[in-house]
């Protein structure tokens, strides 16, 4: 868990930039599952990583972009989209 709160910071700031490359105007907000829960969680076989925050925006248009944050098999982060 020390390992996330050190690297999911950058990870949040890195989707954010994407999302607002995309759509400027955008309206970003971010959600992220707790510790606790994450602790409880565990990778099926067929998994490549588990979900662990997105990165949703609004547009002005009313569409809807999310990049995901994932913890891959291999303990890294992964930028999703």
């Amino acid at each position: 868990m020390r390992y996330l709160r050190t690297v999911a910071p950058a990870a949040v700031d890195r989707t954010r930039v994407h999302l607002l490359t995309i759509a400027p105007d955008a309206s970003i907000r971010t959600y992220a599952i707790t510790t606790t829960a994450l602790a409880k969680q565990s990778l099926a076989e067929e998994m490549r990583g588990m979900s662990i925050g997105v990165v949703p925006n609004a547009e002005a248009s009313g569409e809807n972009t999310t990049v995901g944050i994932a913890l891959t098999r291999a303990g890294r982060l992964a930028i999703t989209s």
